[in-house]
């Protein structure tokens, strides 16, 4: 049986603001539908770490779609600092990500379209 989950995730290590606008395998206008539907989120530190907070939104309306994750200053590269398999799929038809830039972290999204 395939395996019905993505094993290559979505990689950010920039702000965006808008997923859909952002991602490149379906024009931005089209019907066609490009939910995201993640299983696994992790957040982990790019270069030492700057204090601040990433946040995951809709973009239309500024609704948070994962809980703020919060930074603190000085943790190492290659530090994990959230981790969340959660028990049913988050579904996204789009998302906004800021923070990243600002606190030299990187999001992981592993995800079922």
């Amino acid at each position: 049986m395939a395996n019905l989950y993505n094993q290559m995730p979505i990689q950010l290590d920039t702000d965006i603001a808008s997923y859909r606008a952002a991602q490149t395998l379906v024009a931005p206008t089209s019907n066609v539908p490009t939910n995201v539907n993640v299983w696994k989120l992790v957040l982990q530190v790019n270069a030492t770490s700057v204090a601040g907070t990433v946040t995951i939104t809709k973009p239309s309306d500024g609704t948070n779609l994962f809980p703020p994750m919060p930074v603190a200053a000085g943790a190492t590269a290659g530090s994990i600092l959230y981790l969340d398999e959660p028990n049913s799929l988050m579904n996204w038809a789009d998302f906004a990500v800021t923070g990243l830039t600002a606190t030299s972290t990187r999001l992981w999204l592993w995800y079922r379209s």
